[in-house]
């Protein structure tokens, strides 16, 4: 068995640690918001190591919005120009 095979990922994106948690949203989630308007399905994943940001980035902390938070802002601020209706899951 070769067990140190070698591996090549594909990221969307590298963010590094001055990004904000807008910028984020703003490259990741934000053009998924008009897709679901429209009727599509979409997911967000965050995935890493332990400490490495992943609740932050999603749910923010005072004074800075997670992802969650933004994206709902959008999401239902243009579901109510485009009277869509709108059903959401949140799963931590």
């Amino acid at each position: 068995e070769k067990h140190n095979r070698e591996r090549a990922y594909t990221f969307d994106a590298v963010f590094g640690p001055a990004a904000t948690n807008a910028d984020v949203f703003r490259k990741l989630a934000k053009p998924l918001i008009p897709e679901v308007i429209a009727g599509k399905h979409a997911t967000c994943f965050a995935y890493g190591q332990t400490g490495s940001g992943k609740t932050h980035t999603m749910l923010g902390r005072q004074g800075e919005a997670g992802m969650v938070e933004q994206a709902l802002h959008d999401l239902l601020e243009q579901a109510v120009r485009a009277s869509a209706r709108v059903a959401v899951t949140f799963v931590e």
